[in-house]
């Protein structure tokens, strides 16, 4: 269940979500979906302009089977503010437009089953400038300033510690227009951005119990961002220069673009708090880049990888297209990665032998998924989806799931049949392969 309210005269929203099952195997035999948990959460949101400040409390069930209440995390609360001050028209020295930028999240964290408790505080603060030169020339200097307060209880004992983070950022970009016809244009856009940031440990909570995801992978949507990491627990350390250059052809009727990013990321200091499978093991990370091709703004077709340093071989490839109008829509995508995070963390670990390693060093983990839609008039719907694991020759066994759905939709009832097969098992949920044929009707309520 869930409810979702607004005060549009204060801009507040607020709202729950509720999910629980007694029964961990229904949702995925009866085709709910294939869930590791469930996430219940009660929230709060005010927006002011650029300002706002955001709560939740959030608590997990989870769908394993040796999972119970005593091992479901509790998140009590989270809460995170935002508040920009513009500095008039910028510093009386510089040109530009300079802002500061101020969050603080607060995060309680319960796990019963293993006896852990972490109060964690987050401070961050960031003073930013932006110059525009009279040449297009794009600048960002900023100054960050991150806190972050642990209160951990783990086997009896309680540990605090209080870890502060300075970081100095500049980036830079400098986009060019130039006229290639009367009909076509051309963009080129070359991007830098360095932070300085310490060397020193800013990883080490309490009792070396981490919360968030170790897990990172870099692509070239996140090549600039700040850190590669989700949560606050883990912090890239080691100054660090990202570059890369975006080239864009377009045409004057907008219904044709094309464009091309490469990009790298170096580091001054080689790190090891990424895995093997996240393209920045050493000092140099691996080129990442895509390739787009839009087409009357309905077409897509793109190219996304992620290519050694030395060798060019590639460790990501994803080929992607899609089309999309309002009586049929296609979606399909292929990717193929070598040393998935499974086999990397094993590595890692150190929990493969050296045979297993010259075997398995060179693997790749390739799928492809599509699904399709089709309206056939204004009552019928037909859509189908399917997922394949084509690691190996092509056969039956590839097969990962498949979904076909007919719909009918009239004045006063939404009718659908459904029938699929699921191809995968997990024992700790309970879990086996299925085949299903489903019915569900729906009555729509009349407005008099």
């Amino acid at each position: 269940s869930q409810g979702d309210f607004s005060n549009k005269y204060h801009n507040i929203n607020y709202g729950f979500k509720y999910n629980s099952t007694s029964d961990k195997a229904y949702i995925k035999n009866y085709n709910y979906g294939n869930f590791p948990y469930l996430t219940s959460q009660l929230y709060l949101s005010k927006v002011s302009d650029a300002n706002y400040i955001w709560a939740q409390a959030l608590k997990f069930q989870g769908l394993r089977s040796h999972d119970s209440e005593k091992t479901d995390p509790l998140i009590l609360p989270t809460i995170k503010t935002k508040n920009i001050w513009y500095l008039s028209s910028g510093l009386k020295f510089i040109l530009g437009t300079s802002y500061t930028n101020f969050s603080q999240e607060t995060l309680q964290y319960d796990d019963a089953i293993k006896g852990f408790n972490m109060n964690r505080v987050v401070l961050d603060g960031m003073l930013s400038h932006h110059i525009i030169t009279d040449n297009g020339h794009l600048y960002k200097a900023a100054a960050k300033l991150k806190t972050k307060f642990y209160n951990s209880k783990f086997g009896g004992a309680t540990k605090n510690s209080l870890i502060i983070k300075p970081e100095m950022q500049l980036q830079w970009s400098y986009p060019v227009m130039m006229n290639m016809s009367p009909s076509a244009n051309y963009i080129l856009e070359p991007k830098m951005k360095l932070v300085s940031a310490s060397n020193k440990k800013v990883n080490d909570t309490p009792f070396g119990i981490h919360i968030d995801s170790p897990n990172v992978e870099l692509l070239e949507d996140n090549l600039f961002s700040n850190s590669r990491f989700n949560g606050d627990d883990r912090e890239e350390v080691s100054s660090r220069l990202s570059y890369g250059v975006n080239n864009t052809i377009y045409n004057t009727n907008y219904d044709f673009a094309s464009s091309l990013f490469l990009g790298q990321l170096y580091r001054l200091s080689g790190s090891q708090q990424f895995n093997y499978s996240s393209g920045m093991r050493g000092k140099i990370s691996d080129i990442v880049g895509k390739f787009k091709v839009l087409y009357a703004n309905d077409h897509e077709l793109y190219y996304r990888f992620r290519k050694d340093h030395k060798s060019f071989n590639s460790n990501l490839d994803e080929i992607g297209y899609w089309l999309h109008n309002p009586r049929f829509s296609v979606n399909t995508r292929f990717m193929a990665i070598r040393n998935d995070i499974l086999f990397a963390n094993n590595l890692q670990n150190n929990l493969l032998s050296e045979s297993q390693k010259s075997v398995l060093q060179d693997r790749f983990t390739r799928q492809f998924s599509g699904d399709i839609f089709v309206k056939l008039n204004d009552q019928w719907t037909f859509d189908a989806s399917t997922r394949l694991n084509i690691s190996r020759k092509i056969s039956k066994k590839n097969l990962i799931d498949y979904n076909i759905r007919v719909t009918y939709i009239g004045d006063c009832v939404i009718m659908s049949f459904k029938t699929g097969h699921n191809f995968t098992a997990d024992a700790t949920r309970n879990i086996q392969k299925d085949k299903f044929i489903s019915v569900s009707l729906k009555l729509k309520t009349l407005n008099w």
